[in-house]
């Protein structure tokens, strides 16, 4: 016996073998094994069961090949479904697939703390039970989707977290959690590949900023005195930034005038206060400015060491104890007189 496919309802010459089987006996199964066919989709086939009947055969004799079961035939990637009948159509019911990537979030820049939508659609109804289907992001991030059912699409909402940065974000996997299923009506296991083409980042334009700006201060003076008691004053952010101003300042030890700038750099001049021997400070405060897409900047300081003190009378000595008048030949005496 061999087995043939034919790509139409006829059999000839160009059909594909699929095995042979040696002579057997009187009702004894003939099992085709380790042979395989790719079926196109949507497209028809027809197996021919053809017997070598040999020249001394016996007449009058019968070969009756009984109808293969539903059972019989096994398909790596796709179910059956109907009834198998001898000389009858056999339907396979293709795997339900992901078919796109997509976001009812508008294209556009995220900060922290901003939701994004991202939805799944499949190549046919499905439903999802027993546990969550979790999408992979290229920053790192995940969505949760939780359980549906007989739907064709679902979606679940990605939360952007501090590091999580992504020029175009997209998907990058999708799995189930243990004990979960995602199938079709007919219970076929949907295949859980990103087919070329489908991703998020193929169909949206999602830029995610997830880094809060900083600054660096920058007192230029090291050292601050009467004779030179001020000192131009650098701010240097990461990014642009908004809202900073004089008021997100906290000074020490001296005073701020001529505060300017834009962007990323802003600068100022810092004055000594009078009679102060102690190190002078200029912090911008966290959380008082943001970057264009909202995420609060972070504290930055720098100090100064300051010595504008006035000098101080600590001691005054004379070198005789009492003055006397003339008469006493004491004419001169000496006066030391200490600074603190």
């Amino acid at each position: 016996f061999e087995l043939f496919y034919s790509a139409d309802a006829t059999f000839d010459a160009g059909d594909t073998s699929l095995g042979t089987q040696a002579v057997v006996a009187s009702g004894t199964a003939i099992d085709f094994t380790g042979f395989n066919q790719t079926i196109s989709n949507g497209t028809t086939g027809t197996l021919f069961l053809v017997a070598d009947i040999a020249a001394d055969a016996t007449p009058g004799h019968t070969i009756n090949i009984a109808a293969p079961a539903l059972s019989d035939i096994t398909v790596a990637l796709g179910r059956k479904t109907g009834t198998l009948t001898a000389g009858g159509a056999q339907t396979f019911d293709a795997l339900p697939t992901i078919t796109a990537f997509s976001s009812t979030t508008p294209d556009n820049t995220y900060g922290i703390d901003e939701a994004i939508n991202v939805t799944v659609t499949f190549s046919e109804a499905v439903t999802l039970a027993g546990g969550n289907l979790i999408l992979t992001l290229d920053n790192g991030g995940t969505v949760t989707i939780a359980p549906f059912a007989n739907a064709t699409t679902a979606a679940g909402t990605y939360t952007v977290v501090v590091g999580q940065d992504s020029a175009d974000l997209n998907t990058t996997g999708i799995t189930l959690d243990t004990g979960a299923t995602l199938q079709d009506a007919t219970g076929n296991d949907a295949e859980l590949t990103i087919p070329a083409g489908a991703s998020l980042a193929d169909n949206q334009a999602l830029v995610i900023d997830a880094t809060n700006p900083t600054v660096t201060v920058d007192i230029i003076d090291a050292t601050l005195n009467d004779a030179d008691n001020s000192s131009v004053v650098n701010f240097t952010f990461s990014e642009a930034v908004t809202g900073f101003d004089e008021t997100d300042l906290t000074v020490a030890g001296g005073t701020l005038s001529g505060f300017t700038g834009s962007g990323s750099s802003y600068t100022a001049t810092f004055t000594a206060n009078d009679d102060l021997a102690l190190p002078g400070s200029v912090t911008v405060d966290a959380d008082r400015y943001t970057d264009h897409n909202g995420n609060l900047g972070a504290t930055g300081t720098d100090t100064v060491d300051i010595n504008t003190a006035n000098p101080v009378v600590s001691n005054v000595v004379a070198s005789v104890a009492t003055i006397q008048d003339a008469n006493t030949g004491v004419d001169s005496f000496t006066i030391t007189v200490s600074f603190d």
